[in-house]
């Protein structure tokens, strides 16, 4: 081995530092923009959030579907957009319309298992699961945003301001997380999944969350006690964990870096 100098050494931790305060720049800077584009719909109404949500769900069902084909799988990339654009907008529908889409989603599917001898269970199932992950549990958020949007201006704000609130507790732990994880991180909770995730980052991330749930809670949003600032902060701490561990597995499986290269950072 060629020995380094103690000049090139310290070249090379340069460069390394430098490569990191980009990354992080990079990544500061798209998710700055995203957090604008998504305060600005949920603001501006239900249909404008939907619209954003929808795209969202289009982008990210398009990651899953990806990542599948990686896995040597054949999902109905067509099929599955479709209806995980679709299920964002059930919130807007009666209760009985939306139970009817979904189990027309469903029968399409069958149907579409029947007619293609070439596709197997598993390509089935992924472009099912696919609709389900991403537009579906992302109508949450329409859903939220809805509440009491019909009433009065002044509930129709404090809708908004919760799903604000909802958004920023999340953030918040993210952030958290991964700059104390990175400064402070030395217990790694589960390291052949996600190296870079430890204990001590996901506690300062569900405290993050507690704390933006607690704001809410002073600033008089209606609905708001104590054992839902608990149980709202605890709830996406731990919820965004989870599915940052199922991404991570995914990715790992398939021997990719990064779920997508749409947004950079």
């Amino acid at each position: 081995m060629i020995a380094l100098s103690s000049e090139q050494k310290e070249i090379t931790r340069s460069s390394r530092a430098r490569s990191a305060s980009e990354k992080i720049l990079t990544r500061s800077l798209s998710g700055a923009l995203y957090a604008i584009i998504t305060v600005l719909c949920i603001f501006l109404g239900p249909i404008p959030l939907a619209l954003c949500v929808a795209a969202m769900a289009w982008l990210c069902a398009s990651e899953f579907f990806r990542i599948a084909r990686l896995l040597g799988r054949d999902p109905s990339e067509v099929f599955g957009l479709t209806a995980s654009v679709i299920f964002v907008f059930l919130p807007f529908m009666p209760e009985l319309a939306d139970r009817i889409i979904v189990a027309a989603f469903l029968l399409l599917a069958g149907l579409w298992y029947v007619f293609s001898p070439r596709k197997n269970i598993s390509d089935v199932a992924i472009t099912v699961a696919g609709a389900f992950y991403t537009g579906y549990l992302l109508s949450s958020l329409v859903e939220i945003r809805l509440m009491h949007a019909a009433n009065t201006p002044y509930d129709s704000i404090c809708a908004a301001l919760l799903l604000f609130g909802v958004f920023s507790s999340l953030w918040l732990s993210d952030a958290l997380a991964f700059f104390i994880g990175s400064r402070f991180g030395k217990h790694k909770m589960f390291p052949h999944i996600s190296p870079k995730k430890s204990w001590e980052g996901f506690y300062a991330g569900l405290a993050g969350s507690v704390f933006v749930w607690w704001l809410m809670y002073a600033v008089g949003i209606p609905g708001m006690s104590v054992p839902i600032i608990f149980a709202g902060g605890f709830l996406v701490g731990i919820g965004g964990l989870i599915g940052d561990l199922f991404e991570s597995r995914l990715k790992r499986s398939a021997n990719i870096k990064d779920s997508g290269n749409i947004i950079p950072g």
